[in-house]
């Protein structure tokens, strides 16, 4: 078999795997807005970058006129004009 088990699982459920498995998951608006799901936190939040832990990374955002739209213990609405987005590790 293919797969984690959490995979197959979440397959087995007719849910998406980043529910059974909390891996974060990045919608972008072309590059003006970021909808992350299964966020562990804001590590850091400035006007021209913020960095976002997930469970096993902190994505790093830069940009200008950051502004957290919206925010919760699961998800978060990022807006602002993004440059360039990498993984830490």
């Amino acid at each position: 078999m293919n797969g984690s088990i959490s995979d197959r699982i979440a397959e087995r459920a007719g849910v998406p795997k980043e529910t059974v498995t909390e891996l974060a998951k990045l919608s972008f608006a072309e590059n003006r807005e970021l909808y992350i799901e299964n966020h562990r936190g804001i590590a850091e939040y400035t006007s021209d970058c913020i960095r976002i832990r997930t469970k096993y990374c902190t994505v790093k955002i830069t940009g200008a006129d950051f502004c957290i739209s919206y925010i919760n213990k699961y998800d978060a609405l990022i807006e602002g004009v993004f440059f360039s987005i990498t993984f830490e590790h």
